[in-house]
């Protein structure tokens, strides 16, 4: 009985620690998908700026 008692505390810790871990999973995830969006919406900025510097290079002549 006494040793029941100990593996009810430890299994609190276990699931305690197993779901802070799985949390660091989820934030790692969501800051990659966060620095992906970003590197989309930058690419994507950059496209614009370099048809805007061709359109501009084409009106001069």
């Amino acid at each position: 009985m006494w040793t029941h008692a100990i593996q009810d505390k430890e299994e609190y810790s276990i699931k305690k620690v197993l779901s802070a871990a799985a949390m660091t999973y989820i934030a790692s995830l969501i800051l990659s998908i966060l620095n992906l969006l970003r590197l989309v919406i930058m690419l994507s900025g950059r496209e614009r700026d370099d048809r805007k510097v061709k359109g501009d290079l084409f009106k001069r002549y």
